[in-house]
Formats: structure tokens, sequence, C-alpha cells
């Protein structure tokens, strides 16, 4: 595997722990949330987890990448900020 292969493979790798780990987050927040709501933004998640491998190969997965972790982060503190 090349010296680039490897680092998308890193890369893409950590994303997918930070996704999961919002995953984790919102599993906490379950009761805050209407059911649909919690599932729609579940399915999400999910599948940006499963395709992270995908989206590594897009030419701006990085700044496309950090947004989306940005974005599942303000879910749960925008929330909060408005209950």
């Amino acid at each position: 595997m090349e010296i680039a292969e490897r680092k998308k493979r890193q890369i893409a790798d950590f994303y997918k722990e930070e996704f999961l780990r919002h995953k984790c987050r919102l599993e906490c927040q379950r009761t805050f949330f209407q059911e649909k709501t919690y599932e729609e933004i579940e399915s999400v998640l999910n599948r940006i987890i499963d395709e992270m491998d995908k989206i590594c190969e897009v030419e701006n997965f990085e700044e496309l990448a950090h947004i989306s972790v940005r974005a599942a982060q303000s879910i749960g503190k925008n929330f909060f900020v408005s209950v």
C-alpha cells in the first residue's frame, strides 16, 4: 500500500471513529428527541460511517469530513441550547 493510500485509510478510520463517537452521544440523548427525528439522525450517521471509504476518495475529503463532524457536533449542542 503506497503512502498516499495509507494516509487516506488512516484519515478515513479517524473520521469513522469520530462519527461512531457522535452516534454514542446521540444514544445518550435519545430521550430528548422524537423517535422519528432520532431515527433519521441515526440513519444519516450510519450511512456516513458505512460509506466513509467511498467518501475518502473525494478530492476535498478532509474538508468534507471536517464539516460533517462539525455538523454532527452541533446536533446535541444546538438542542441543549434551545431547551
